[in-house]
């Protein structure tokens, strides 16, 4: 059975506790998809929950090119603020929001990097 390093087991905690302070809100949200369902084989995946206090979207870069434009037209129009709320200390992810398009643009430079996204 393999051990978690410290860095490891901080990641674990920090992820149980953004679960804990929003979880009471899953049963107001509605589930989207803005890139579609995932299918085997997909570069990037996304799943957001609207409601809530927030907005949450879930976004997961596979494989393949490292930015990926994440249509989202029901806010097109919004002035938004994404943030990066998962993992905190992410230096990583670039966000930007195409008001006048609805689409936000992800980079996240790493294969296999997954990031959850606040607006």
């Amino acid at each position: 059975m393999g051990v978690l390093t410290e860095d490891k087991k901080a990641i674990v905690k920090e992820e149980l506790e953004y679960y804990k302070n929003f979880r009471q809100e899953i049963p107001h949200s509605l589930p989207f998809w803005p890139l579609g369902l995932a299918s085997d084989g997909d570069d990037w995946m996304a799943l957001g929950l609207k409601g809530g206090k927030k907005n949450r979207l879930a976004v997961w870069h596979i494989k393949g090119d490292k930015t990926c434009f994440l249509p989202l037209k029901e806010f097109q129009g919004q002035d938004l603020t994404v943030t990066v709320a998962f993992p905190k200390a992410d230096k990583k992810c670039k966000l930007v929001w195409d008001k006048e398009n609805g689409a936000l643009e992800v980079n996240l430079p790493e294969d296999g990097m997954v990031r959850i996204l606040e607006f």
